[in-house]
């Protein structure tokens, strides 16, 4: 059993507090495993996502935190 299949099984990871992702738009970027994960608050609901995009696989966010425009930058807005 891989470490990712071994914690990623047992529940819930830590990616940030909620304060670091307060306003609308902001994000927090992290390494998880073998690539990136960012929770991203939208709408006052806290999102998580891969970071990338499923078509071309190009980063969504760069950085470690800031404010996402909902877009890809390969694709535009």
């Amino acid at each position: 059993m891989s470490i990712k299949e071994k914690y990623s099984s047992k529940g819930w990871s830590f990616i940030c507090h909620e304060l670091e992702i307060s306003e609308e738009n902001a994000f927090v970027n992290i390494n998880f495993y073998e690539g990136e994960i960012f929770a991203f608050k939208e709408k006052n609901k806290i999102k998580v996502y891969d970071n990338f995009c499923n078509h071309r696989g190009c980063r969504l966010v760069i950085g470690k935190s800031g404010f996402w425009n909902k877009g890809c930058p390969y694709h535009g807005l």
